[in-house]
C-alpha cells in the first residue's frame, strides 16, 4: 500500500463490508495478512484488490476472507519531522532560558 501506507505504520480497522475504494486488511492463502484497496466486485462474494504502489498487481480474494476495512491510521514521523520537532523543542527552551536569565 505504499506510498499511501507505508511500512510499520499502525493501521486500525473496524469490522464492516467493503465497498470499493475501501483499504481492507485480508487474509492471503499463504495465511498472511495483506492490505490493498478494493478496486470492483465480483457476483459470488469476490472482490478485486490492488495495491496503491505503481505496477502493483490486482488479486482477487473472497469477501470472508476481508478481516477489517481501514479505518485510520497512525503514522511513524519520518527523519525530517523529528529534526523540525527537536529544533523547535530546543528553541523554545533556549528562549525560555534567555527569559528568564534577563529577568534575574
Amino acid at each position: 500500500m505504499e506510498p499511501t501506507i507505508r511500512v510499520g505504520e499502525v493501521v486500525l480497522a473496524r469490522s464492516g463490508r467493503a465497498r470499493v475504494g475501501d483499504v481492507v486488511v485480508f487474509e492471503h492463502v499463504r495465511s498472511t495478512l495483506g492490505l490493498h484497496r478494493v478496486v470492483a466486485r465480483l457476483p459470488g462474494g469476490w472482490i478485486v484488490h490492488c495495491g496503491d504502489e505503481r505496477g502493483s498487481r490486482p488479486g482477487v480474494t473472497r469477501e470472508e476472507r476481508v478481516i477489517g476495512v481501514v479505518d485510520g491510521m497512525r503514522r511513524r514521523p519520518t527523519a525530517w519531522q523529528l529534526r523540525r520537532a527537536a529544533a523547535y523543542v530546543a528553541r523554545r527552551a533556549v528562549g525560555r532560558a534567555a527569559r528568564a536569565w534577563t529577568r534575574s
